[in-house]
């Protein structure tokens, strides 16, 4: 686990240093007219906020995912040691969860796109009222800018909040999935083993064999999805 997390460690340091250092080097070859065409709080908020979203949906998961899934191709190879039949009863079962997650991966990915949307505006918009702090102080104008900045502050939070409510039925999705699983995995073995098909001890080794998969089931279709959401966000940067 030491090692994993230190060439994890290394990896995502490499690949944000040359990330941002590759879009900051992009940036600065545009002309003067292209560069002014655009709010500088654009370039912050990718620079800032959607790649930390980059940061922690798409690397970190992805070292993540790999991790999972071995668990996940593991845990299936000793069911199928075990007993044939009943693996190939989990396997599908298993795809529920990766339908899940080829259908609602798309919405997550739109509503992390809006978030960074609102993030770019909440920013340009901060930006503009610290800049023009002295003029506002000068016209007494507090009030007229403690407006702005809430109605940017609400908006962004109400996107924010909608992908959040998102991930959270993608998440239940998953679990219902997962309980689905093992509930019919532990019902035909109990059949299997009622007709001497198999033993109860076979039925107990695969019950708990489904742990190492419920967890990647729970796990792995809303990190897709994320991951899926961070990578349009790669894609926005190009």
């Amino acid at each position: 686990e030491l090692v994993t997390g230190k060439l994890r460690s290394s990896f995502v340091h490499r690949a944000l240093e040359n990330y941002k250092a590759l879009a900051f080097s992009r940036m600065t070859e545009k002309s003067i007219s292209a560069f002014t065409r655009e709010n500088t709080g654009r370039y912050l908020s990718v620079l800032t906020n959607d790649v930390n979203s980059v940061e922690e949906n798409y690397l970190n998961r992805s070292f993540l995912l790999l991790y999972y899934c071995a668990m996940f191709v593991g845990a299936l190879a000793m069911m199928l040691w075990y007993d044939w039949r009943l693996t190939l009863v989990t396997v599908v079962l298993c795809t529920l969860p990766i339908l899940i997650s080829l259908f609602m991966g798309q919405g997550l990915a739109r509503r992390e796109q809006a978030v960074s949307g609102e993030n770019e505006r909440f920013v340009s918009s901060l930006q503009d009222l610290l800049r023009g702090f002295a003029v506002i102080k000068s016209f007494k104008a507090e009030g007229r800018v403690g407006k702005l900045f809430e109605d940017s502050n609400r908006q962004l939070e109400h996107t924010k909040r909608a992908r959040r409510w998102y991930e959270q039925i993608l998440n239940a999705f998953s679990n219902t999935g997962a309980l689905l699983l093992q509930m019919g995995v532990f019902l035909y073995g109990a059949w299997l083993a009622i007709h001497g098909e198999i033993t109860a001890g076979t039925v107990l080794i695969f019950v708990n064999l489904c742990s190492y998969l419920l967890m990647p089931i729970q796990t792995v279709p809303q990190y897709w999805a994320s991951r899926r959401a961070a990578r349009a966000l790669v894609d926005k940067l190009a």
